[in-house]
């Protein structure tokens, strides 16, 4: 039993077109977040390292 669609053909073309648009943007974001990301990371990470070095150093000091 087939059954007609209550979608235009309009309607559906711009699902369609949405549906393909939205893969490839949303791996340009990721391809874009991830690296950023772990560069924000590594940094944070190396100023909290660098951080306890300085600490350790001062505290031997005293």
């Amino acid at each position: 039993m087939e059954g007609t669609s209550l979608l235009t053909t309009e309607v559906t073309a711009i699902v369609s077109g949405f549906a393909g648009d939205i893969v490839p943007t949303s791996l340009a974001l990721i391809a874009i977040v991830v690296p950023v990301g772990l560069t924000l990371w590594a940094l944070g990470f190396g100023i909290k390292k660098g951080i306890g070095y300085l600490q350790r150093k001062a505290s031997k000091a005293f």
